[in-house]
């Protein structure tokens, strides 16, 4: 899953509080931002981590909220990071140790190490259980039934999934129920429980919606699609994405307006609208390098250059795929760089350049 922060303007009222005052209004605010503007709250959150005045303690916590802000924003590099260094700090009570294990667990999901994955949400689910923590150990449950489903154990994910089930029938509709909801969604999605994972994302979106939480409004509908996408229902699928690109608009946001563009464009080719499709690749190329993820630009490009070689436009489709590979080898994107030199393997045999293609395809081993 891929969020803004505001400066409050009664800031420097707080140094007037009594410390655990100031810290209580700190935290609600920050909750509030959070929400509303995760990218911004971002920022915010370093620029608090790298005052003199504040102590070791609340740094560690601190860190816990980059870490999961880092995940609403679609930055995998920095949840590991910061949630690794947080419980390493030894600093956290049982709560934030808890909310840092959750944040590890979805690092390792954003990676695509399952087997770590698990062991971090299973710690989670420990650590929740044993200090009485139900709030956390909702969260936790999601993630070791995600991880559980990605690791092909159907039997045992159901079971947390019933578990989770009946504590969502009592949790308030706010923004951790509606973020817990997204990756309930995700979980049922995986199960193939896609009726119940629609059900759990348009629960979702009216939270997000009364919050007026755009940002998120536009992941989820991104989400919602995705279900519809898993339906081979590509209608429903292109009509959600295309919500997911006009709330990431409101919220003028280029990298989610970038991913949706990109999903859309696959959706509508596979309506047969490949000049829809065409616009909005080139336009998803054109808002991702408005953006500083190195990963949307590789995506929107490799994407483009499938287009071209599928309409046999085969000198432009292996130009655009050198420029990419170049751009993934300069960035560390290991796996957009193994996909990219199979496909221009592919383009070199239908020139007939079968021992280049035979060597890329080597590389790639």
């Amino acid at each position: 899953m891929k969020v803004f922060f505001f400066t409050c303007v009664f800031i420097g009222f707080l140094c007037l509080l009594p410390a655990k005052a100031a810290s209580n209004i700190d935290s609600q605010s920050l909750n509030k931002l959070i929400s509303l503007k995760p990218e911004q709250a971002f920022v915010e959150i370093q620029l608090k981590l790298n005052k003199p005045s504040i102590t070791l303690q609340r740094k560690a916590e601190l860190k816990v909220l980059l870490a999961e802000v880092a995940y609403y924003i679609d930055q995998p590099e920095h949840i590991l990071q910061y949630s690794t260094q947080a419980l390493s700090s030894g600093l956290l009570n049982n709560k934030w140790h808890a909310k840092a294990l959750i944040n590890q667990a979805r690092a390792y999901f954003q990676r695509k190490q399952y087997e770590k994955f698990y062991i971090a949400a299973n710690s989670a689910v420990k650590h929740a259980e044993e200090f009485n923590l139900p709030k956390q150990r909702v969260a936790a449950l999601i993630e070791r039934a995600f991880s559980y489903a990605f690791l092909d154990k159907h039997i045992l994910a159901e079971n947390d999934v019933a578990l989770v089930s009946r504590y969502f029938k009592v949790l308030p509709d706010d923004f951790n129920k509606a973020v817990l909801l997204d990756r309930f969604s995700g979980v049922n999605q995986r199960l193939t429980r896609n009726q119940a994972a629609l059900t759990a994302q348009q629960k979702a979106i009216i939270i997000y919606q009364k919050m007026k939480a755009t940002h998120f409004t536009s992941i989820a509908y991104y989400n919602f699609a995705g279900i519809y996408k898993s339906l081979n229902n590509w209608r429903q699928a292109a009509i959600n994405m295309q919500l997911s690109y006009d709330w990431a608009v409101k919220d003028n946001n280029k990298l989610n307006q970038a991913f949706s563009l990109y999903r859309l464009a696959e959706y509508k080719l596979r309506l047969g609208e490949k000049v829809a499709a065409e616009s909005h690749l080139i336009e998803a190329m054109k808002i991702a390098d408005q953006t500083s993820s190195e990963r949307v630009k590789a995506l929107v490009r490799k994407d483009m250059a499938q287009f071209l070689c599928d309409e046999n436009k085969i000198l432009a489709c292996e130009k655009l795929i050198v420029e990419t590979l170049g751009f993934t080898q300069q960035h560390g994107l290991v796996t957009d760089e193994i996909e990219l030199k199979r496909m221009l393997a592919q383009v070199y045999f239908q020139q007939g350049h079968f021992e280049k293609a035979y060597l890329l395809l080597k590389e790639t081993l």
